[in-house]
């Protein structure tokens, strides 16, 4: 069911579930005053740091973070169902977008809406095309979901095309990587400037 209509509609779901979760929970410790607004305010800091940092020490350093999230990530996909691991990633990272979002509409108004978008794009475009290569390379090549099936394939068909495929979908991985963490560290850093600088 993995890259079926209702595969795809459950990682819907869940991200959507996600969101919700998220923004609840901000809202009810907010509420229930377990936490305080400044404790989920690390943006500022990281606003702060981004005003003389360089640029090329912070690139190096957005390498190191997002390649470790990624060898994560393939790790998982060894270790478990690739499915289950898909469904985790897609709930999590909306749990924590949810409450990204929440905080800047709090402190911000709805127009903190652009500020909390602002910090995940351009970058997290290309970081999601990896993950959604990844998603259909994996459940067209294995229906069970399994990941080492999916990579040694080459007794069920032409190793040599499947070798080409492999290496056009690695070259992508990479290619997308790479422009990803770039956009990160030298393109975000600007956006997020001017966006907050308008910001009161």
């Amino acid at each position: 069911m993995y890259y079926t209509i209702e595969g795809k509609r459950v990682l819907g779901i869940l991200y959507i579930a996600g969101l919700i979760t998220g923004t609840l929970f901000f809202n009810i410790t907010m509420k229930m005053q377990i936490f305080k607004l400044s404790d989920f305010l690390d943006f500022t800091e990281y606003m702060k740091m981004l005003e003389n940092i360089d640029l090329s020490t912070f690139c190096s350093y957005v390498f190191f973070v997002r390649f470790r999230q990624l060898i994560l990530f393939f790790i998982g996909l060894f270790l478990f169902s690739p499915y289950i691991v898909f469904c985790l990633l897609d709930y999590i990272t909306s749990i924590f977008i949810g409450i990204l979002l929440s905080v800047m509409v709090l402190k911000y108004g709805w127009t903190g809406m652009i500020g909390g978008v602002c910090f995940l794009f351009p970058q997290y475009v290309f970081y999601g095309m990896i993950f959604i290569i990844i998603y259909i390379y994996l459940f067209r090549n294995a229906v069970i979901g399994n990941f080492y099936m999916a990579i040694s394939r080459g007794r069920h068909g032409n190793s040599q095309t499947l070798l080409k495929d492999r290496i056009i979908i690695t070259l992508l991985i990479i290619g997308l990587f790479f422009v990803g963490c770039y956009l990160e560290a030298y393109i975000s850093p600007l956006i997020l400037k001017k966006i907050f600088s308008i910001f009161p």
